[in-house]
């Protein structure tokens, strides 16, 4: 009788396992920034603010000011974006290390503060709107359904110097100028702020007039000129020493921007 034959003993092959990546919690990181080296920061506005500087407020969530930036902010319809100042912007991207991008979605406003409206006393001319949107890195701009726009700048004061000029549009918004007040008449009164998009009407001034033998009585001066709408500068009476404000500039840095949309923008792109 023939002996069975032996086989082989069957062993299950050992499975490699997968060197997994453990990717602690940090605040204002994504996983896939963590992982590629960048810094993913994710903005949405759904109310007022004003000058928004991207690497100020992606500093302020954690990022370290080094590796690269990549920032996506959503601007939504009841969004707005102004400045305090008509010598700053309303949003600003600043410089950023090199491989950043910045993403912006604009279904709001993004528009520069409005210039105030020439006092009746005043020489020189209006204050002019201020600045909206600066690109100083590379930057991606979708404004298909919102608004950027400079602020308008301040109306002129009237021709007999006593009516002031109507404030700019932009937020926050520009301010009347004073009109020369000397007596009380139904309809006089200072320059009118503007609004978010339109520049405020000017003011009429009163002057007390006659004379002792035929009396006196209280007469309006001229009206002062509107404020400038969104990157318009303001209503100009022409003939004396001042002037209107210019219209604030829509963009500066286009060269640094990528439009998906251009929307619709008041004031220069430059």
């Amino acid at each position: 009788m023939t002996a069975k034959p032996v086989l082989p003993r069957m062993t299950r092959p050992k499975l490699a396992t997968p060197n997994l990546m453990r990717v602690p919690k940090s605040r204002g990181l994504s996983i896939l920034g963590q992982i590629s080296g960048d810094f993913a920061f994710r903005l949405v506005v759904t109310g007022s603010m004003t000058n928004l500087n991207v690497r100020s407020a992606a500093m302020a969530a954690g990022w370290d000011g080094k590796v690269p930036l990549m920032a996506s902010i959503t601007v939504e319809a009841t969004g707005i974006i102004g400045s305090t100042s008509t010598a700053a912007y309303a949003f600003d991207t600043d410089v950023l290390p090199n491989g950043s991008r910045v993403t912006l979605v604009n279904k709001g406003y993004i528009v520069g503060k409005g210039g105030r409206g020439k006092d009746y006393s005043s020489s020189g001319n209006a204050e002019s709107g201020g600045p909206a949107l600066r690109a100083q890195a590379p930057t991606t701009v979708d404004n298909l359904l919102g608004v950027i726009g400079g602020g308008g700048g301040g109306g002129d004061r009237s021709d007999d110097a006593y009516g002031g000029g109507g404030g700019g549009a932009g937020y926050p918004v520009g301010s009347g100028g004073n009109s020369g007040l000397d007596c009380s008449v139904g309809g006089m009164g200072h320059g009118s702020s503007g609004t978010l998009t339109s520049g405020g009407g000017g003011g009429r001034g009163s002057v007390n007039a006659g004379d002792a033998e035929n009396g006196y009585y209280c007469a309006l001066t001229g009206v002062g000129m509107s404020g400038g709408n969104l990157g318009n500068s303001g209503g100009e009476i022409g003939g004396n020493s001042s002037g209107p404000g210019a219209g604030g500039a829509a963009v500066t840095g286009n060269a640094n921007i990528t439009w998906i949309a251009t929307g619709t923008r008041y004031g220069t792109v430059a």
